[in-house]
């Protein structure tokens, strides 16, 4: 069991990045601010990809684990930044309160 464990070590980087592209590709596709995507959650996922790889860095000093953490936070930062890009590209206009109030005036 340890030797297929062994073996299979190096390749989580790609089970790592796997589970990132779908909703990153689906992000950058969209047309819209993606409100369907929680920015609370990607940035939780964001404090944790940043905490486990400064435990890998620090810590634990496994080449392969810093490897795999790195792509983790890079794919989060990629995932965060996309999405923020996104709802202040997309965001709808606001028109300050005083404009709103004299428009209203206006209008009676």
């Amino acid at each position: 069991m340890e030797n297929l464990i062994l073996f299979l070590y190096p390749f989580s980087w790609l089970v790592a990045l796997a589970s990132f592209t779908p909703q990153i590709i689906r992000l950058m596709r969209t047309k819209s601010a993606a409100n369907d995507i929680s920015l609370v959650s990607w940035s939780m996922f964001q404090c944790n990809a940043i905490l486990g790889w400064s435990y890998t860095v620090l810590v634990v000093g496994d080449p392969m684990l810093m490897v795999t953490s790195s792509l983790v936070l890079t794919a989060n930062v990629l995932m965060l930044g996309t999405l923020i890009y996104k709802r202040m590209k997309y965001r709808e206009p606001r028109q300050p309160v005083m404009v709103n109030w004299l428009l209203s005036e206006a209008l009676y």
